[in-house]
């Protein structure tokens, strides 16, 4: 980067891509349109004569906050980031953590479950190789939890529903 490209960019008006502050002391301000500049496409910060240049983010990238709020630029606005934008984000980032069969299901207890039914599945499980022979034995919770069917001891939406209960 050279004087003369940081006096062009200077010379613009700020926009999507372009944030100006006059000085360090205009710092927290000027984070903001970092954290902005990283959930969007990128751009130009420059605070008197610093120049700092941020890349955009990428789909698959985790959403970027400052002070624990994510910000992104509309034009040569730097606004506060839509939850749902920033949720859904989350979700691109880690979507193992967050898929819809790890979620808490509704009004879905573990004694609404068809323990016959779970007991059949282990069998399986362990008549194929997949489970030890101890896992007949284990109570369902213990089950449950250990193929990850639990949140916070309720079942998760990878149970079914309570007429089919797995």
């Amino acid at each position: 980067m050279t004087i003369e490209y940081i006096e062009r960019l200077v010379a613009k008006d700020e926009s999507r891509h372009l944030e100006l502050k006059k000085t360090t002391g205009e710092f927290k301000d000027g984070m903001h349109s970092a954290c902005a500049f990283l959930n969007t496409e990128g751009g130009w910060l420059i605070f008197g004569v610093i120049a700092l240049r941020f890349d955009g983010w990428v789909r698959g990238q985790q959403p970027f906050t400052f002070h624990g709020c994510p910000y992104w630029k509309v034009e040569s606005t730097t606004m506060v980031m839509p939850r749902e934008i920033f949720e859904e984000r989350i979700r691109t980032y880690k979507p193992q953590q967050y898929s819809w069969e790890k979620i808490m299901a509704d009004s879905l207890t573990v004694s609404d479950l068809d323990e016959n039914r779970i007991r059949g599945l282990v069998r399986l499980g362990v008549e194929g190789g997949r489970m030890p022979e101890t896992a007949m034995y284990e109570p369902i919770e213990n089950i449950l939890r250990k193929s990850e069917l639990l949140v916070n001891g309720r079942p998760n939406n990878g149970c079914g529903t309570p007429s089919i209960g797995i």
